[in-house]
Protein backbone atom coordinates (compact mmCIF):
# COMPACT_ATOMS: atom_id res chain seq x y z
CA UNK A 1 0.00 0.00 0.00
CA UNK A 2 1.01 3.55 -0.52
CA UNK A 3 1.84 6.10 2.55
CA UNK A 4 -1.35 7.73 2.01
CA UNK A 5 -3.64 5.21 1.34
CA UNK A 6 -2.35 3.47 4.32
CA UNK A 7 -2.77 6.58 6.53
CA UNK A 8 -5.89 7.34 5.02
CA UNK A 9 -7.38 3.76 6.23
CA UNK A 10 -5.50 4.17 9.39
CA UNK A 11 -7.59 7.25 9.64
CA UNK A 12 -10.70 6.00 8.32
CA UNK A 13 -10.47 4.06 11.27
CA UNK A 14 -10.42 6.97 14.25
CA UNK A 15 -14.03 7.79 15.51
CA UNK A 16 -12.86 11.34 16.50
CA UNK A 17 -13.98 13.90 14.33
CA UNK A 18 -10.80 16.53 13.51
CA UNK A 19 -8.17 12.95 14.37
CA UNK A 20 -6.90 13.29 10.37
CA UNK A 21 -5.91 17.12 10.92
CA UNK A 22 -4.36 16.04 14.53
CA UNK A 23 -2.43 13.18 12.95
CA UNK A 24 -1.08 15.27 9.50
CA UNK A 25 -0.13 18.28 12.05
CA UNK A 26 1.57 16.06 14.30
CA UNK A 27 3.32 13.62 11.47
CA UNK A 28 4.57 17.62 10.38
CA UNK A 29 5.91 18.43 13.73
CA UNK A 30 8.22 14.71 13.81
CA UNK A 31 9.14 15.56 10.26
CA UNK A 32 10.38 19.57 10.92
CA UNK A 33 12.40 18.06 14.01
CA UNK A 34 14.22 15.25 12.31
CA UNK A 35 14.65 17.26 9.05
CA UNK A 36 16.45 19.82 11.67
CA UNK A 37 18.09 17.03 13.40
CA UNK A 38 19.53 15.53 10.19
CA UNK A 39 20.69 18.36 9.18
CA UNK A 40 22.51 20.05 11.83
CA UNK A 41 24.37 16.52 11.39
CA UNK A 42 25.39 17.32 8.04
CA UNK A 43 26.70 20.97 8.98
CA UNK A 44 28.36 19.40 11.63
CA UNK A 45 29.71 16.81 9.63
CA UNK A 46 30.85 18.90 6.97
CA UNK A 47 32.82 21.47 9.04
CA UNK A 48 34.64 18.81 9.86
CA UNK A 49 35.74 18.49 6.23
CA UNK A 50 33.55 15.25 5.74
CA UNK A 51 32.54 14.24 2.06
CA UNK A 52 28.82 14.94 1.83
CA UNK A 53 28.70 11.76 -0.01
CA UNK A 54 29.84 9.23 2.69
CA UNK A 55 28.30 11.25 5.38
CA UNK A 56 25.08 10.52 3.52
CA UNK A 57 25.51 6.74 3.07
CA UNK A 58 26.85 6.65 6.45
CA UNK A 59 23.62 8.24 7.71
CA UNK A 60 21.61 6.02 5.58
CA UNK A 61 23.06 2.71 6.27
CA UNK A 62 22.54 3.50 10.19
CA UNK A 63 20.56 4.69 13.29
CA UNK A 64 20.49 7.90 11.70
CA UNK A 65 18.45 6.65 7.99
CA UNK A 66 14.60 8.23 8.27
CA UNK A 67 12.51 9.31 5.66
CA UNK A 68 14.30 12.84 5.75
CA UNK A 69 17.57 11.44 4.60
CA UNK A 70 16.43 9.26 2.17
CA UNK A 71 14.30 12.33 0.91
CA UNK A 72 17.10 15.10 1.03
CA UNK A 73 20.30 12.86 -0.24
CA UNK A 74 24.19 13.77 0.26
CA UNK A 75 23.54 17.75 1.58
CA UNK A 76 23.16 20.86 -0.70
CA UNK A 77 21.98 18.40 -3.70
CA UNK A 78 18.23 18.61 -3.20
CA UNK A 79 16.44 20.50 -5.66
CA UNK A 80 14.89 23.06 -3.18
CA UNK A 81 12.22 24.70 -5.63
CA UNK A 82 9.89 22.07 -5.40
CA UNK A 83 8.51 19.82 -2.36
CA UNK A 84 6.89 20.55 1.02
CA UNK A 85 7.16 24.26 1.07
CA UNK A 86 8.88 26.71 4.33
CA UNK A 87 5.42 28.34 4.43
CA UNK A 88 3.44 24.98 4.93
CA UNK A 89 5.90 23.49 7.23
CA UNK A 90 6.14 26.78 9.68
CA UNK A 91 1.92 27.09 9.20
CA UNK A 92 1.60 23.38 10.37
CA UNK A 93 4.13 23.91 13.14
CA UNK A 94 2.05 27.00 14.20
CA UNK A 95 -0.83 24.89 14.25
CA UNK A 96 0.91 22.11 16.24
CA UNK A 97 1.65 24.83 18.71
CA UNK A 98 -2.15 25.89 19.03
CA UNK A 99 -2.96 22.00 19.45
CA UNK A 100 -0.28 21.54 22.24
CA UNK A 101 -1.33 24.83 24.04
CA UNK A 102 -5.24 23.65 24.02
CA UNK A 103 -4.00 19.79 25.17
CA UNK A 104 -1.91 21.65 28.24
CA UNK A 105 1.02 19.73 26.75
CA UNK A 106 4.54 21.30 26.19
CA UNK A 107 6.62 20.55 22.91
CA UNK A 108 10.02 22.50 23.49
CA UNK A 109 11.49 20.82 20.21
CA UNK A 110 8.53 21.74 18.22
CA UNK A 111 8.32 25.37 19.51
CA UNK A 112 12.43 25.58 18.82
CA UNK A 113 11.57 23.99 15.25
CA UNK A 114 8.52 26.99 14.95
CA UNK A 115 10.96 29.52 15.28
CA UNK A 116 13.53 28.35 13.13
CA UNK A 117 11.19 28.21 10.15
CA UNK A 118 9.99 31.58 11.51
CA UNK A 119 13.02 32.45 10.62
CA UNK A 120 13.60 30.99 7.83
CA UNK A 121 10.47 32.17 5.66
CA UNK A 122 11.28 35.66 6.92
CA UNK A 123 14.90 35.61 6.03
CA UNK A 124 15.76 38.20 2.77
CA UNK A 125 12.11 39.21 2.66
CA UNK A 126 10.70 35.95 1.80
CA UNK A 127 12.97 34.92 -1.10
CA UNK A 128 13.24 31.14 0.47
CA UNK A 129 9.66 30.84 1.64
CA UNK A 130 8.23 28.51 -1.51
CA UNK A 131 11.62 26.86 -1.65
CA UNK A 132 11.32 23.17 -0.11
CA UNK A 133 11.66 22.55 3.83
CA UNK A 134 14.78 20.94 3.64
CA UNK A 135 16.30 24.14 2.98
CA UNK A 136 16.78 24.55 6.95
CA UNK A 137 20.23 22.90 6.19
CA UNK A 138 21.40 26.12 3.52
CA UNK A 139 19.66 28.12 6.67
CA UNK A 140 21.85 26.10 9.17
CA UNK A 141 25.31 26.42 7.29
CA UNK A 142 24.51 30.09 6.80
CA UNK A 143 23.95 30.35 10.75
CA UNK A 144 27.44 28.93 10.90
CA UNK A 145 28.96 30.98 8.38
CA UNK A 146 29.68 27.72 5.97
CA UNK A 147 27.86 28.82 2.70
Amino acid sequence: LSLSLSLSLCLARSQESGSGQVAKICNNLVLAISMIGLNEGYNLALSHGMDAKIIADIFNSSSAQSWSSNYVGPPGTKDYSTGFKVSLMKKDLGLAMKAAEQAGVKLPLGEMSGALYTLLEAQDNRAHADKDFSYIFEYLRALSNKQ
